[in-house]
C-alpha cells in the first residue's frame, strides 16, 4: 500500500524536522558509570593482582637482605677409641658443642637492605603503572563502546527514515511522478545502512567482551547502557605535562630506582675486596677430666680478586651505565609521546565546537532548505537524500571525535601518571 502522494511529502517533512535536532554531548547522568567499572577492574583484574602480589613479595625481601647469616651449631665426638668405644680410656676423648657465626663488615647489611628496598620500589612502580594502564585500556574500551552505541542509535533512526524514503520513492515512481533511480538509490542506501548495523553490533559485542575481560568476568555478560559522555576542556601546556610525567609516571620512577639500585650494587661490590669474618666457640666435655673451651677466628682471603671482585666492580659500573641510559630513553619516549598526544588532543578539541556549533547546524539548515525545496518540487529526491545522509555522517563523526578526544586524554593520563580531567566520564 502506497502513501497518499499529497500527504507523503508533508509526513516526510515532519519526520525530518524531528530528526535534525543538533547533536550535543548529553548530561552525563544515568547508565553504567565509568568510575564504577574502574573500581571493579582495579580490584579484580588478574594482571593488577599479580603485580600487587609481586610488589608485596618484594617488600618481604627487605628485612631478609639486612639480616645476618644464621649461626651454625655442630655436635662432635672427639678422639673416641674405635676398639673399645670407651669415653674414659683416652684423655683427648670428649663430646663437643660448636657454634660458628659469620660477622659481616660494617655497612654490608645496610647496603643489601637498601638494594632490596630499591627492588621493591621498582616492583611497586611497575604495579602502579600497570594499574594506570588498565584504567587507560578500560577507558578506551568504554569510549569505543559509547561511540558504537551512539552510532547504532543514529543509524537506527536514519534507517527508519530511509525506509520511509524508499516507500515515498516507490509510491512516486508507481504513479509516474518519480524516477526509478530514486527508488534504486534509496534502496541501496538502506542496504548499506543495514550492513552498517550488522557491523556495529559485531563491534559492540567485541568491545563489550574486552571490557568484561578487563573486569575478569564472562566475556558475554551484558554491560548495560553507558552513561553519557560530556565534552570537557583540556587546559594544559606541553611543558606542564612533561614536568608532571617526571614527577608522577611510575615507569620513570621504576627506571630511577634501577639507577639507584645499580649504584648501591657498585658500593657493595667494592666492599667485596675486604675479607669476611667468622667467629666460633667450642665447648668440649670429657668424662672424669676437665672440660675444655676453645675459640676460633677465620677470615676469607680475596686471592682471586682479579677474576672475581674486580670483575664484579666493573660489572656494576656497566649496570649503572645501562640503567642510566634506560632512564633517559624512557624519559625521551614519554616526552615524545606527550608531544604527539598533545597535538592530537588539541586537534580534536578544535573539531568538537566546529562540529557542534558549525558543521552539524549548517548541515541541518541545508537539510531543512532541501526539505522546503522538495515540498515545492524545486529540489529533487536525490538531493534531499544526499542532504540527509550528509547530516547522518556528520552526527556519527561528532561522536567519533568526542570519543577519540576522551581516549587521547585517557592515554595522556597514563603517560604522565596523573588524572587530568575533572570527570571520569
Amino acid at each position: 500500500m502506497f502513501f497518499n502522494l499529497r500527504r507523503g511529502p508533508l509526513l516526510l517533512f515532519i519526520a525530518l524536522l524531528l530528526n535534525i535536532q543538533p547533536v550535543r554531548a548529553a548530561d552525563p547522568e544515568g547508565g553504567v558509570m565509568l568510575s564504577t567499572l574502574i573500581e571493579q577492574a582495579l580490584e579484580v583484574n588478574p594482571r593488577v593482582r599479580q603485580l600487587r602480589a609481586g610488589w608485596q613479595a618484594a617488600e618481604q625481601e627487605i628485612p631478609q637482605a639486612g639480616a645476618w647469616m644464621d649461626p651454625l651449631v655442630g655436635l662432635n665426638i672427639m678422639s673416641l677409641p674405635v676398639r673399645s668405644f670407651d669415653f674414659d680410656r683416652e684423655e683427648m676423648t670428649g663430646k663437643q658443642v660448636q657454634v660458628m657465626q659469620n660477622i659481616p663488615l660494617p655497612g654490608i647489611t645496610g647496603l643489601k637492605e637498601d638494594i632490596s628496598e630499591q627492588a621493591a620500589l621498582q616492583a611497586k612502580s611497575y604495579y602502579e603503572d600497570t594499574r594506570n594502564n588498565i584504567v587507560f585500556q578500560l577507558k578506551t574500551a568504554y569510549y569505543s563502546l559509547y561511540h558504537i552505541e551512539k552510532s547504532l542509535e543514529i543509524t537506527e533512526k536514519n534507517k527508519a527514515l530511509l525506509e520511509d524514503f524508499v516507500r515515498i520513492a516507490e509510491s512516486k515512481y508507481a504513479t509516474g511522478q518519480g524516477l526509478q533511480q530514486d527508488v534504486l538509490k534509496a534502496q541501496v542506501e538502506l542496504s548499506k545502512m543495514l550492513e552498517q548495523l550488522i557491523m556495529l553490533r559485531q563491534k559492540s559485542s567485541a568491545t563489550s567482551a574486552r571490557i568484561n575481560t578487563l573486569l575478569n568476568r564472562d566475556p558475554g555478560k551484558p554491560i548495560g547502557k553507558l552513561a553519557e559522555v560530556a565534552e570537557e576542556p583540556f587546559e594544559y601546556a606541553v611543558e606542564q605535562l612533561q614536568q608532571m610525567a617526571l614527577g608522577n609516571r611510575p615507569l620513570l620512577q621504576a627506571a630511577d630506582a634501577g639507577v639507584r639500585q645499580a649504584r648501591l650494587s657498585y658500593e657493595l661490590a667494592k666492599k667485596d675486596y675486604w675479607p669476611s669474618l667468622n667467629l666460633g666457640l667450642e665447648y668440649s666435655q670429657r668424662n672424669n677430666r676437665n672440660d675444655l673451651l676453645s675459640g676460633m677466628f677465620s677470615i676469607s682471603l680475596p686471592v682471586f680478586a682479579d677474576r672475581k671482585q674486580r670483575q664484579r666492580v666493573q660489572q656494576t659500573l656497566f649496570e649503572i651505565e645501562a640503567a642510566t641510559y634506560q632512564y633517559n630513553d624512557e624519559k625521551n619516549e614519554i616526552n615524545q609521546e606527550i608531544s604527539e598526544l598533545y597535538s592530537e588532543i588539541k586537534q580534536n578539541l578544535e573539531l568538537l565546537p566546529l562540529f557542534g556549533e558549525g558543521i552539524i547546524p549548517q548541515a541541518s539548515q541545508s537539510l531543512q532548505s532541501a526539505i522546503a525545496g522538495y515540498q515545492v518540487n524545486k529540489v529533487d529526491f536525490l538531493t534531499l537524500l544526499d542532504n540527509q545522509l550528509t547530516l547522518f555522517n556528520y552526527e556519527i563523526d561528532y561522536f567519533r571525535v568526542l570519543t577519540e578526544y576522551r581516549q587521547q586524554i585517557s592515554r595522556m593520563e597514563w603517560v604522565v601518571g596523573q588524572k587530568l580531567m575533572i570527570s571520569l566520564q
